[in-house]
């Protein structure tokens, strides 16, 4: 069996549950929930010993106040008075250390009376709980306990219930419910059962089995039906039982009392056993004389029936004679039995059958004339016949006896028994029974109901009997308080009426009454009362008689009875109520719940209130709200975008307001979805992805997200922000993130993430590794990645960074000069958009060092001309020579690319004069480097001279030769003479004096020859000759000569 229970407050009826009253297997108690006091914290039970004192109180506390209380002790005070002592006595418990106190949930204490026990026979006993933080500060209450509900734990079995019914077993209860110190209100209990086979008994135990806390009134309903009236209570009534039926799915059990408060009932329910009975009766078939016989019945079985249905069959009588050996039955033209199924040895047979609402039986016999069969088929009628006593009515009063009952039941084949006389049923189901005979004053009518089954329903009203002689009229009426003069009773005569502290009793009789009493007061004709008893003013005035009245302040129904008595001794008696009822009434709305944040400005508001008496409204004097059965509904239109705000009332007929204050938002703006991670299109290099974001809406609810529309993925929203992870799939994926606010309002923002786990492909291009580089390099890379795309290219050399490139093509171009000669490493990373890298490198030269330069010959300063050659030496240690060129006053001569780097050079080209001879070397990297040096190119000879002697002069000895030589440009080197060609003397530095010794000449004739050689390298000659006496000069090209001829 599956059962689930759950309360619904109609008017907040003090019940309570206590594991006490269950006497049976605990399983059985299902609506009774684990904890004994759940939601029922206002009550405490109270633990006596064995010599009935009490020394221990069970309750269950909450903080009092808005706020959780920390650390701290309990302790309780027990206040009681004790018989023949007016005045009150107290038991204080032991402190108790406590953790502390929730708002939220109740926390199970025992407190310990040991020490200042509460005697048994206490009465009027009230309990209050308090708490201390520490010693020193003051006690603060958390809990106040009055008479009604302080529950006594039983001694003995004051508190038990009767045993199961025979063949019952306990399903659902025990649920006590408690009278309390307020109005009359009522609780109700639903549950549910899974297997809704009846037959079910409902029974009600009405106070202690020891006669005390019984319930004078009480009306008890299932499911909207009357199952226990008022009329059927009373301080002798001990248990009351019915049988039930219950729904399928959700059953209501409503209970209202009115007695003392403290008094209660406890209610139980059983399933009886099922009770089998004949769907159709037994039918004889008997074989004749002449042909087979074959028989056909057709019968509706009624409703009510349920299955397993049987098909049972005897066979000849029960001494075992005229048995059939043949026969064929069928049920519907289904074959049930056929020939072989009997013998003689056959007695009976049964199949269970199934049966439609209109159902045909075919029975076919062969044998012995007077063979016979008995067919009936039985199943399982578990519901109760409804009965109803349709007159008298409820309360009639009647002069004479005996009476007429007259009533009906929905099924004509029961039998019905009224106050224990046989009523005859017509077919339709009315019965009536005469003569019931009724005693003085009130009298119960009682009718029970009985099916073939034996299941039984029941009715009852009650009657009343006048006795002795008539009494005058009475018609007495309730009036609220007014301050005008009463007047007497018209058209609107009501018997009750509500008041809080007084109201006005009005009372119309006629001229036979001799007296009139209120209240027991004796108002006599003409005469004023005042402040007697219950009547604060009245007066009787002929036959108008009236009262301003005091009602009691106690929340109830106060009777007040006038009684009018004639001269004959006839008398009558009436009674009006004054309804003190200070409870206001109890207005919840169901649905939708309070802050309900809606787009659809169109709501459905329901809810219940528990006074059947109270008038809902929509606001303080809006419109009515029709209320059905304690629930009602209304259909309302937010009038604008955000907040609303509403109101509902109700009150009572004594002026009791509730208000419940509602708010109501309506949203059809979306939410705004704000994705920080990822990014449209991002890559990444693992599956698991970090989203994160923010939602813009004023009523934010959930985030969820979906990868490849996978199942929604809630995210954790902090605020406005929200985060969480998902994982990815290998290549592209899509996230769909969907916002959803409290109003139903939802936003789906996609956007697309590729997972790429793999590297890309880089490669350096140029240079090649090896390469040697100088000045300003291209690198060249070539990358790509088929998955995500490439990001960026970093270039790095000897591992630092130098540039970063994020779009193709990757040419890098580095400025090797701000880099040390020598060996570098050059890496490229690249890097693709999911994060993956790859790396590529090259070792190459940086070769930056200018090669080395000098001009070797001739030397700077030289004098020079005709062909010479400039030899220049060259070399780098890195990258080698590519070249040297050879430049004159820096016009480009000649550019040798091999070693020996030595250049011819045609002087006579040039002008006389200096020039600058430049030698540039080129080294393989392109490093250049220079070197100089300044020549002076002399083309003109020296002039050179004889002066002494001259041409032609006659010389013997040892003579002075002078020779002047000179040259502008380079300057004489040197100056030598010769003697008919033949060297006699060399002279480096002027004066130029030669010493010839003529001695060593042969007479005649001799040429002296001068020759100067320019720093040039250049030389003149001078010659003087003598001819026949006579000296002439001659000067060729380089040298000029003086000959003498003698």
């Amino acid at each position: 069996m599956n059962f689930s229970q759950h309360r619904k407050k109609i008017i907040p009826l003090g019940v309570f549950l206590f594991l006490l009253l269950c006497l049976i297997n605990p399983a059985h108690c299902l609506i009774i929930p684990p904890d004994p006091f759940e939601s029922t914290d206002r009550f405490a039970l109270l633990n006596p010993a064995s010599d009935g004192t009490v020394t221990q109180v069970v309750v269950k506390a909450k903080a009092p106040g808005p706020d959780s209380l920390g650390p701290g002790e309990l302790w309780a005070l027990l206040q009681y008075k004790l018989p023949g002592n007016s005045k009150f006595f107290s038991s204080a418990s032991n402190a108790i250390s406590i953790q502390g106190l929730s708002t939220a949930t109740s926390t199970l204490i025992e407190l310990d009376f040991s020490n200042e026990p509460m005697p048994g026979d206490a009465y009027h006993r009230t309990l209050g709980i308090y708490y201390q933080e520490t010693p020193d500060t003051l006690p603060l209450p958390v809990g106040e306990y009055r008479p009604e509900q302080l529950l006594v734990s039983p001694s003995g079995n004051a508190y038990q219930t009767p045993p199961p019914p025979p063949g019952g077993t306990l399903i659902c209860g025990p649920i006590t419910f408690l009278r309390e110190r307020e109005a009359p209100k009522t609780e109700q209990v639903s549950f549910s059962i899974s297997d809704t086979t009846g037959p079910f008994l409902l029974r009600l135990t009405n106070g202690t089995s020891d006669g005390t806390q019984r319930v004078s009134s009480a009306l008890v309903k299932l499911n909207g039906s009357e199952v226990f009236r008022p009329s059927q209570f009373n301080q002798n009534v001990a248990t009351l039982s019915r049988q039930i039926t219950l729904l399928s799915g959700e059953n209501s059990l409503e209970v209202r009392l009115r007695s003392a408060p403290g008094s209660f009932v406890t209610i139980e329910l059983f399933r009886l056993e099922q009770h089998a009975c004949p769907v159709l009766g037994l039918h004889s078939f008997i074989r004749s004389t002449g042909k087979p016989v074959e028989e056909t019945i057709t019968f509706d079985p009624n409703p009510q029936f349920v299955g397993p249905f049987v098909l049972n069959v005897t066979s000849g009588n029960p001494d075992g004679s005229n048995r059939v050996d043949s026969a064929t039955i069928t049920l519907n033209g289904m074959l049930i039995f056929d020939p072989n199924d009997f013998n003689e040895q056959t007695g009976f047979l049964s199949q269970v059958v199934s049966l439609l609402p209109t159902n045909t039986l075919n029975v076919q016999i062969s044998g012995a004339p007077g063979d016979l069969l008995t067919v009936e088929i039985i199943g399982y009628d578990n519901t109760p016949p409804s009965v109803t006593i349709t007159s008298p009515p409820n309360g009639a009063t009647f002069n004479t006896s005996p009476i007429t009952i007259s009533g009906i039941v929905d099924d004509s084949s029961s039998s019905v028994m009224v106050n224990g006389i046989t009523a005859s049923v017509g077919p339709d189901g009315s019965f009536t029974v005469d003569g019931i005979t009724l005693v003085g004053g009130e009298n119960t009518i009682s009718v029970v109901a009985k099916d073939s089954c034996g299941n039984q329903g029941e009715d009852q009203v009650l009657v009343y009997l006048k006795t002795g002689p008539e009494g005058p009229s009475l018609m007495l009426c309730a009036e609220p308080f007014r301050e005008q003069h009463p007047t007497p009773p018209g058209e609107d005569c009501s018997q009750q009426s509500f008041g809080r502290y007084s109201g006005v009793v009005t009372g119309l009789t006629d001229e036979t009454a001799a007296s009139v009493t209120l209240q027991g007061i004796l108002m006599p004709d003409g005469v004023e009362i005042y402040e007697q008893g219950d009547i604060f003013w009245g007066m009787r005035e002929g036959n108008f008689f009236w009262a301003y009245v005091l009602i009691p302040q106690v929340d109830g129904n106060h009777p007040f009875t006038a009684v009018v008595t004639n001269p004959e001794g006839g008398e009558t008696e009436a009674t009006v109520y004054f309804i003190r009822d200070t409870v206001r009434p109890v207005l919840i709305v169901t649905s939708p719940p309070n802050y309900l944040v809606t787009s659809n400005p169109n709501i459905t508001i329901t809810g219940t209130v528990d006074d059947p008496e109270a008038v809902v409204r929509l606001g303080y004097s809006g419109p009515v709200i029709p209320v059905v059965n304690g629930t009602f509904s209304l259909q309302y239109t937010l009038r604008w975008e955000g907040m609303n705000y509403l109101d509902i009332s109700a009150r009572d007929p004594a002026g009791n307001y509730s208000f419940v204050y509602l708010s109501f938002t309506l949203d059809t703006i979306p939410p705004q979805i704000n994705i920080t991670n990822p990014t449209e299109g991002k890559a990444v290099n693992t599956p698991t992805l970090s989203v994160t974001g923010s939602i813009i809406d004023q009523n934010k609810d959930t985030v969820t997200v979906e990868v490849n529309n996978g199942s929604p993925q809630p995210l954790t929203l902090v605020g406005s922000n929200f985060s969480g992870t998902v994982t990815l799939n290998p290549g592209p994926n899509t996230l769909a993130f969907n916002a959803v606010d409290k109003a139903g309002n939802s936003t789906r923002v996609t956007l697309s993430v590729t997972l790429d786990t793999d590297t890309p492909a880089v490669a350096i291009t140029s240079p090649i590794s090896g390469a040697i580089l100088s000045g300003t390099a291209t690198i060249t890379v070539e990358s790509t990645d088929g998955t995500s795309g490439i990001g960026s290219v970093a270039l790095f050399v000897d591992g630092q960074l130098q540039t970063t490139l994020t779009q193709p093509p990757f040419n890098f171009t580095l400025d090797t000069s701000m880099l040390t000669s020598g060996l570098h490493t050059i890496t490229v990373r690249a890097t693709d958009r999911a994060g993956n890298q790859a790396e590529a490198s090259v070792s190459v030269t940086i070769d930056n060092t200018a090669p080395l330069v000098a001009i070797t010959a001739p030397l700077s300063g030289a004098v020079v001309s005709g062909l010479i050659t400039v030899s220049v030496q060259a070399n780098d240690a890195i990258s080698g020579m590519a070249s040297v060129s050879l430049y004159v006053d820096g016009q480009l001569q000649a550019t040798l690319t091999q070693p020996p780097f030595n250049f011819p050079l045609n002087t006579l080209l040039f002008s006389s004069g200096s020039h600058t001879l430049t030698a540039r070397g080129v080294d393989n990297s392109g490093n250049q480097a220079e070197a100089s040096i300044l020549l002076v190119f002399d083309h003109v000879p020296p002039a050179v001279s004889i002066t002494s002697p001259p041409s032609g002069a006659m010389v013997s000895g040892t003579i002075t030769v002078t020779i002047e030589a000179s040259d502008s440009i380079s300057g004489v080197a040197s100056a030598t003479l010769y003697v008919d060609g033949q060297l006699q003397a060399t002279l480096n530095q002027s004066p130029y004096n030669f010493s010839l010794d003529t001695s060593q000449l042969v007479p005649g004739s001799h040429t002296l020859t001068a020759r100067a050689i320019r720093r040039s390298g250049k030389s003149s000659r001078s010659k003087y000759h003598h001819n026949g006496g006579r000296a002439h000069q001659h000067r060729d090209y380089f040298t000029s000569e003086w000959r003498y001829y003698q």
